[in-house]
């Protein structure tokens, strides 16, 4: 992405913590009631809840 200058913006993504048993995934579907189904990074398909702080943000 670009800045107003036309310098590269950094964006920086938290990793998933192993030991708390974290998974990176993509969402394939809102299924709405703040549940989503998601693509998981291991290759298994799940149902992920989406937390009250991140309910607000645009998908």
């Amino acid at each position: 992405m670009r800045g107003a200058e036309g310098a590269e913006e950094v964006v920086r993504v938290r990793l998933p913590q192993r030991r708390e048993r974290e998974v990176l995934a993509v969402v394939e579907k809102l299924l709405g009631g703040r549940r989503a189904k998601v693509q998981c990074l291991d290759g298994v398909e799940r149902l992920a809840r989406i937390p009250g702080r991140l309910k607000r943000r645009k998908w």
